[in-house]
């Protein structure tokens, strides 16, 4: 005779909590990415040590990258990984989130050539107070660091800023050297720093 034994009701109410935890959990960020995708405030969420490379919008898909902390806690899959997806698709199937930059976006490799190749201006700049005021020809540009990605601040405060710096105008992006670490592409129509790459 096969003996049945009959699960506690106590361990059903465990198995439905988690297995609703693990449906929940995915259909809340995708659900999340769909309304930041609409909103135009969608990120890229990853988790570990940002480098100051982490200040830079995707090239694919121009968006900024945030920060989940350094330590991973194993519901990534479920969380962030599902949030990147539904964005990712959303951006492929319907095009770029609103407010995107959507103009030339130099590589670093492409960023560095202009310089080693010559191909480049002489500019002004300087720095007051919070403002970098760069000044190419005729034209005048404020950068206002207090807009700036935390990154991009400590990189331009970490170096002495080149009085001269070589600069390279790219549709919209103006590319620039602005000390001797660090290359910088600002979009000039919202004045943000996009890129920084290190020299």
């Amino acid at each position: 005779m096969r003996i049945i034994r009959k699960i506690p009701n106590q361990s059903y109410k465990w198995i439905i909590t988690i297995l609703c935890f693990l449906l929940i959990l995915p259909i809340w960020n995708i659900g999340k990415g769909i309304v930041d995708y609409s909103q135009g405030e969608a990120r890229i969420r990853i988790t570990g040590y940002p480098s100051p490379e982490f200040a830079n919008i995707n090239q694919e898909f121009r968006i900024e990258n945030k920060s989940l902390g350094c330590t991973y806690t194993g519901l990534e899959h479920l969380t962030s990984f599902r949030y990147n997806q539904t964005v990712k698709f959303l951006i492929k199937k319907f095009g770029y989130q609103k407010n995107s930059y959507i103009g030339v976006l130099p590589t670093e490799e492409r960023a560095k050539q202009y310089f080693s190749n010559n191909d480049y201006d002489i500019g002004k700049a300087e720095m007051s107070e919070e403002k970098i005021i760069i000044i190419k020809d005729s034209n005048m540009y404020q950068v206002n660091l207090m807009e700036q990605h935390g990154l991009v601040k400590e990189t331009i405060k970490e170096s002495e800023l080149i009085p001269t710096p070589k600069l390279k105008m790219v549709d919209e992006c103006l590319v620039v050297e602005l000390n001797k670490n660090w290359i910088y592409l600002i979009e000039m129509k919202n004045k943000k720093v996009i890129a920084q790459y290190r020299t």
